[in-house]
């Protein structure tokens, strides 16, 4: 009823209605793994197989191929150039704590490939090695960095702790319970599970998906009169759309605008250089004030 419940809100108030957030890929794989953990083995609780033996197994055999459908589906999505070459991760950084204005990166620019490459890299191998329980540790170290970074850097909502329930698959049933009932883990783990929280009282910016996030960004430099104009990072925000909202609001009030940079693509970065520009005043959404 919990699964259904979740698929629900996925659906009817997230797919096809009014609230996005609702329609994101952690609220999916959080539903897909209610349901699935509804036919898991946990003991006197409700389950369709209980008890521990091969039969019941099955389950967490599932829950394993799940794993490697998510994993392997990020790598796909991940297969292309602007990822790989750490555009994509560029435009993330720019979009969450670096704003809009035109900035040099140096060293950072090949951190951000290394960034890239690991995290294409670790999901490939979690997509395999989920099956071989001899990698275990290695399997969990390796997922515990990727998740815990993506969860504390970037607003990707409940996707990493959703994750750290579904690898719990592949730790045996025995081992898990025995490690459960001879230490109080529940405790230190329990705040994690405030964190999305924050978003909803203002701490931090909005959920949205990874790429979405990404193509929010403008890395660029506005010249009025032959003077660089410094503007506030949430005027610059919503890609060429904000940036356009940016430029008018600023020609209106000093006059034609330089514009020199650059602006996130599907494809990665697509270069804006345009010379007097003013543009037409782009109309506020209901509900926002200007950073002006």
């Amino acid at each position: 009823l919990t699964g259904l419940a979740c698929f629900g809100f996925y659906y009817r108030v997230g797919v096809f209605g009014p609230a996005m957030a609702l329609s994101m890929h952690h609220v999916f794989s959080q539903s897909l793994l209610v349901c699935l953990l509804a036919l898991t083995p946990c003991d006197r609780a409700f389950c369709l197989r209980p008890g521990t033996g091969p039969v019941s197994l099955w389950s967490q055999d599932l829950l394993r191929l799940q794993l490697s459908v998510l994993y392997l589906g990020a790598v796909y999505e991940k297969s292309y150039a602007a990822w790989l070459d750490g555009t994509r991760m560029e435009q993330v950084l720019h979009a969450i704590y670096l704003g809009s204005d035109a900035t040099e990166l140096g060293w950072m620019s090949v951190g951000l490939v290394g960034v890239a490459v690991f995290t294409w890299a670790a999901e490939l191998f979690l997509a395999v090695a989920v099956w071989f329980p001899r990698w275990t540790p290695v399997t969990l170290g390796v997922a515990f960095l990727l998740h815990a970074g993506i969860y504390w850097l970037t607003p990707v909502g409940t996707f990493s702790v959703t994750m750290f329930v579904f690898l719990l698959a592949i730790v045996p049933p025995a081992l898990f319970g025995r490690v459960w009932r001879s230490a109080t883990v529940d405790l230190p783990l329990a705040p994690l599970a405030l964190v999305p929280l924050l978003g909803l009282v203002g701490f931090g910016p909005p959920v949205r998906g990874f790429d979405g996030l990404a193509l929010q960004a403008c890395d660029v430099q506005l010249v009025v009169d032959g003077t660089s104009v410094r503007v506030p990072e949430r005027a610059l925000s919503g890609g060429r759309d904000g940036l356009q909202a940016t430029v008018a609001r600023l020609c209106r009030r000093r006059g034609p605008v330089d514009v020199r940079g650059r602006c996130a693509s599907s494809d990665g970065w697509a270069s804006v250089d345009v010379n007097g520009w003013c543009p037409e005043p782009v109309p506020e959404p209901a509900g926002r004030r200007s950073a002006w």
